[in-house]
C-alpha cells in the first residue's frame, strides 16, 4: 500500500522541519500566543449544498486561492495595480515592500488554520500583491 505524504520530495520534509523549529523557537513562541487563527477554509459541511457560493471564480486573493489554475489569468491584473499603487507611493519594487514584510512570515502562518504549503518568500509576494491590489481600491489612482 502506497503510503500517503504532503511532501513532493526530501527537500520539501526537510523544509518542514526547519518551520516547525523556527515556528517552536522562543523567539516565535511569544508571537504566536498573541494571534489567533482567523482565515480558515470554508467547511465541507457548509460549502457541500452550493460549493460555487463559497469560491472565488475571478480574482484570486490570500494563499488558500492564490494559484488556483483557473484564477491565475487575472494575477497580471493585479500585479498591474500593485505597480500602480507602488508608483503611487513613489516605491519602485515589490521586492522592497516583500523585504519589509520579511519579519511577518510567522504572524501571516499563524492567521490560517491549515498548513500553508509555501516558502516564506512566495507567501510574501502573494500576501504584498493582494494587498497592494486591495489598496488600489482605497486609495483612487
Amino acid at each position: 500500500m502506497a503510503s500517503l505524504s504532503i511532501f513532493n520530495s526530501e527537500s520539501d520534509e526537510d523544509c518542514w522541519v526547519i518551520q516547525i523549529n523556527d515556528m517552536v523557537s522562543e523567539s516565535h513562541f511569544s508571537i504566536l500566543q498573541k494571534i489567533p487563527v482567523c482565515i480558515f477554509h470554508v467547511p465541507k459541511s457548509l460549502s457541500r449544498g452550493k460549493p460555487e457560493a463559497f469560491s472565488p471564480h475571478l480574482v484570486a486573493i490570500g494563499p488558500y486561492t492564490h494559484f488556483r489554475p483557473e484564477l491565475y489569468p487575472t494575477e497580471r491584473f493585479k500585479i498591474f495595480a500593485a505597480k500602480a499603487v507602488l508608483d503611487h507611493f513613489k516605491k519602485h519594487e515589490l521586492k522592497q515592500v516583500v523585504q519589509e514584510f520579511h519579519d511577518t512570515a510567522t504572524f501571516i502562518r499563524a492567521s490560517y488554520h491549515k498548513y500553508l504549503d509555501l516558502k516564506d518568500e512566495s507567501l510574501l509576494y502573494t500576501v504584498a500583491i493582494d494587498a497592494l491590489f486591495l489598496l488600489l481600491s482605497l486609495i483612487h489612482i
